[in-house]
């Protein structure tokens, strides 16, 4: 009887263990799927099907073409005493690639638009400029009513000059590379939901600079991995 009990008791100690082994593989399956469902996604999205399914990317109707490309002039709040918004040049339609200047020259390269003279429409390129501050430094526009069926893309090119970086929505992935870079985002929406596109900052430097161009949110997925499909909104040849 003592045997009994003893093996009883072993066995029952033995539960909780062996209960969460099995927790543990059940979970890591799950998560070997979710990676996989994850992976078909970008795939997918990426794939010549979706992009048939799907019309082109368009501004969000919160914003304007203009905001778009002059920014922040229309849609975007700059209300800060601690921020300055200084235009630095408009890239124009009808300039020899030999006249442009080197900044305009690096960005439209990464835009896919190496050599072009003529382009529709002009945009604008701006510095930002912060001082040491917490919390959200860059211009933002306000997005309402985020449908839970919503997907938009926010985005920017961006080009690091000096001081700390900012991070999220169209500054999200921002490296300290003194070069242009597509910074951005995909939101899904929710019901009854709202957000502000700012970037944030953590304070922690003596704020910072950086040159941007065509910061904007659109209706739809887009793949920023590559940067000429956020150049795709700029015609050129």
């Amino acid at each position: 009887m003592k045997d009994v009990l003893t093996r009883l008791v072993h066995t029952l100690n033995e539960i909780p263990e062996k209960t969460t082994s099995q927790i543990k593989v059940w979970d890591g399956a799950v998560n070997r799927q979710i990676r996989k469902l994850d992976n078909w996604h970008l795939n997918f999205m990426k794939s010549k099907d979706a992009l048939s399914l799907q019309s082109m990317p368009r501004l969000h109707p919160r914003l304007t073409m203009n905001s778009q490309n002059h920014p922040f002039s229309e849609s975007y709040t700059i209300r800060r005493e601690w921020l300055t918004v200084e235009k630095v040049q408009d890239v124009r339609y009808g300039v020899e690639w030999k006249d442009r200047t080197a900044l305009e020259k690096e960005l439209l390269t990464l835009m896919g638009k190496s050599g072009v003279k003529h382009l529709s429409p002009a945009f604008s390129i701006v510095k930002v400029k912060w001082t040491k501050r917490k919390g959200y430094s860059l211009p933002y526009a306000r997005l309402d009513a985020l449908g839970k069926t919503a997907s938009v893309t926010v985005a920017s090119f961006i080009k690091p000059i000096e001081g700390e970086l900012p991070y999220g929505y169209y500054a999200s992935g921002l490296k300290s590379d003194k070069k242009w870079q597509l910074c951005g985002r995909h939101i899904s929406g929710s019901s009854n939901s709202y957000i502000h596109t700012h970037p944030y900052t953590r304070g922690a430097e003596n704020g910072g600079s950086l040159y941007l161009a065509l910061p904007a949110t659109v209706d739809r997925y887009v793949d920023l991995r590559d940067p000429t499909n956020w150049g795709s909104f700029i015609g050129g040849n």
